[in-house]
C-alpha cells in the first residue's frame, strides 16, 4: 500500500509540474523579448552609408543615425580601436523618426602624412551597425622662399640703389636673413625680415662706390630661411671717371699791403685749367670784398673770354683803393672762378683764391 501512495503522490506532482510549466510559458516568453517591444513595435537603427571622412583641414566628424522604429531607441558606440580616434559621445538616446549625429574627433599628433581607416561599431536595442572612419593627415605646411631674377644682378656704373623680392610660395610664415658679410661698398636697408604665407617683401641694397678705382666688384648676396636658402651674384661697375676741366686761381698778389686812398694798388690774379678737358667759352669770376670783417655787396665780377685748355693760365687784374669805393679801412679780397658753378668739373670745392690783406689810408 506505501508504494502505491508513492507513486499517486508522484503522478500528483509530475501534473502539477506540467500544469505550472504551461500557465508560465506565456510569462516566461514575455520576459525574454527585447525590452522595447510592445505589442510587436520596437525601435529599429538605421544609419548612414558609405565611410565618413576628416580632411586635413578638419579634426571631427559626424555620422547621422536614425530610429525608424516605433519606440526609444538606446545606441551605444563602441570605442574605436585605432589610438587617433575617439568618441566624443559614447551613449545617445533617439525618439521614435528622429535622429542623432554621432561625432568622432581624431588626434594627428604623431602620424606621419598619408591617409589612416578604422571601423567604428554601433550597438543598439534596434540593431547594430557599423561604419568607416577615413583620416588623412596632410604634408606639414612650410614656408618656401623664392627671390626673383636671375641668379647675377648687373648693376651699372650709374645705379646707387636695387630693390630685391622676396617671395614666400609656401603655407606657413617665412623668416630670412641676410649673412652678414657685405663688403663696404654694398648694404642693405634691412637684415632680416618676415614674409606671410604667399606674400612677397623687398629690401634695397645701395651702392657706395666713393673711393673705388675703375672696374668690376663682385659679391655673393647669401639669404638663409626657414623655407630655404638662395643667393645673388651682385656685380658692379665702377666706371673711368669722365675727362672734366678744373679751374682754380691759382695765386693772386697785390702791389702793397698798405694803400695810398687815390692811388691805389694793382691786384693780380691768375687762373689755371688744372682738369683733363678744355673749358669752352668764357670763365666767370667774382671779387669778394670784405672791410673791417664785413662782406661788402656789389664787390664786382670779371670775364675770363676765350676758354682754358687743360694746363693753360690766364692772368687779369684789378686796381683798389683808387678811388671813393674804397674809403680808408682794412680790407680782405678773393676771387672766386665759375662762382655760379655752370662749368662742370672734376672736383667743386677748389674755386676760390686765398685771401689777401691791405691797408687803405688816407
Amino acid at each position: 500500500m506505501a508504494k502505491v501512495g508513492t507513486m499517486r503522490n508522484l503522478k500528483f506532482s509530475f501534473k502539477l509540474f506540467i500544469s505550472l510549466c504551461v500557465f508560465c510559458l506565456p510569462f516566461l516568453t514575455l520576459n525574454n523579448a527585447p525590452a522595447q517591444e510592445e505589442g510587436g513595435r520596437r525601435p529599429r537603427l538605421a544609419i548612414g552609408q558609405g565611410p565618413i571622412y576628416i580632411p586635413g583641414d578638419l579634426i571631427a566628424a559626424a555620422r547621422k543615425a536614425y530610429n525608424q522604429g516605433e519606440l526609444l531607441l538606446h545606441l551605444t558606440v563602441q570605442r574605436p580601436a585605432a589610438p587617433w580616434l575617439e568618441t566624443m559621445q559614447g551613449y545617445y538616446e533617439v525618439a521614435p523618426g528622429g535622429e542623432c549625429e554621432i561625432w568622432l574627433r581624431a588626434n594627428r599628433q604623431g602620424l606621419s602624412p598619408g591617409e589612416y581607416r578604422d571601423t567604428v561599431s554601433v550597438t543598439s536595442d534596434g540593431g547594430n551597425a557599423s561604419f568607416e572612419v577615413i583620416l588623412t593627415v596632410p604634408p606639414p605646411r612650410l614656408p618656401r622662399m623664392e627671390v626673383d631674377g636671375g641668379p647675377t644682378i648687373n648693376i651699372d656704373s650709374r645705379t646707387a640703389r636695387i630693390s630685391i623680392m622676396i617671395r614666400n610660395r609656401g603655407d606657413a610664415l617665412l623668416h630670412w636673413q641676410i649673412t652678414p658679410d657685405l663688403p663696404a661698398w654694398l648694404s642693405a636697408d634691412r637684415m632680416s625680415g618676415r614674409v606671410a604665407a604667399t606674400a612677397g617683401s623687398q629690401f634695397e641694397i645701395s651702392i657706395n662706390r666713393a673711393g673705388l678705382s675703375p672696374g668690376t666688384y663682385e659679391h655673393t648676396l647669401s639669404i638663409a630661411s626657414d623655407g630655404g636658402n638662395a643667393s645673388k651674384n651682385i656685380r658692379m661697375a665702377v666706371a673711368q671717371p669722365a675727362a672734366l676741366p678744373d679751374v682754380i686761381v691759382k695765386s693772386i698778389n697785390i702791389e702793397s699791403e698798405r694803400v695810398r686812398y687815390g692811388r691805389g694798388a694793382w691786384v693780380t690774379f691768375t687762373v689755371k685749367n688744372e682738369g683733363q678737358a678744355p673749358v669752352a667759352g668764357s670763365i666767370f669770376l667774382q671779387k669778394e670784398v670784405t672791410k673791417d670783417g664785413v662782406v661788402l655787396p656789389k664787390s664786382g665780377y670779371f670775364e675770363i673770354k676765350g676758354g682754358l685748355a687743360p694746363g693753360e693760365e690766364k692772368s687779369h687784374r684789378f686796381k683798389v683803393g683808387h678811388d671813393n669805393s674804397w674809403p680808408a679801412g682794412n680790407y680782405t679780397v678773393r676771387v672766386i672762378a665759375d662762382y655760379r658753378n655752370q662749368i662742370p668739373e672734376s672736383s667743386e670745392g677748389n674755386n676760390a683764391s686765398a685771401a689777401i690783406q691791405f691797408n687803405v689810408v688816407q
